[in-house]
């Protein structure tokens, strides 16, 4: 891990600015494009480095702008950019993805005995992304959830059942931080 940050810290400036845009450009075009042409996009990190170092020498009048040097550096851009786009991908973007899922995970355990199966992860889903904004108002959440699951109750699921179930919830999200779901 030391030598990663070594090698991260040995960078220029001109190098980590471009491989920051090229990650910008390289997500874009993920979106961009479908997922059949995707492989394509293997070597965009360093074919938009290449392009995007000549251009930044070309801008600065540094001259060599085709030349092996730009190369060189083009790929170290696109090096650069590959290994920041892991690293957003595995400690950031999935660690979202992965607190979302538990808390899903947690609420419809909550509400499992409260709900027909049938309509237990659509509920679940439901209650999060309705009462996420509203955590500061219990009473708006309570009735919220109540319009929920109201149809889709069990025979012996009580208003007090709901609002357990809603101050639970509301906990939870509390304590994860609503802005994940």
């Amino acid at each position: 891990m030391i030598e990663f940050f070594n090698q991260i810290s040995s960078l220029n400036t001109d190098v980590i600015v471009i491989a920051v845009i090229i990650c910008a450009l390289v997500s874009l075009l993920k979106k961009v494009i479908p997922a059949s042409k995707k492989k394509y996009l293997t070597f965009a990190p360093f074919v938009c480095g290449c392009i995007l170092y000549g251009l930044y020498l070309l801008i600065t009048n540094k001259g060599l702008v085709f030349s092996y040097y730009t190369l060189k550096k083009g790929v170290e851009c696109g090096a650069a950019s590959t290994v920041f786009y892991m690293f957003y991908e595995q400690f950031i973007k999935n660690k979202d993805a992965a607190l979302t899922d538990i808390i899903l995970i947690t609420v419809k355990r909550i509400l499992k005995p409260l709900i027909k199966e049938d309509f237990l992860e659509e509920v679940s889903a439901g209650i999060i992304s309705d009462i996420k904004n509203y955590v500061d108002d219990i009473s708006r959440c309570i009735l919220i959830c109540g319009d929920i699951i109201k149809d889709k109750k069990n025979q012996k699921t009580t208003i007090i059942d709901i609002e357990a179930a809603t101050m639970l919830i509301v906990s939870i999200l509390k304590c994860c931080g609503v802005k994940q779901c």
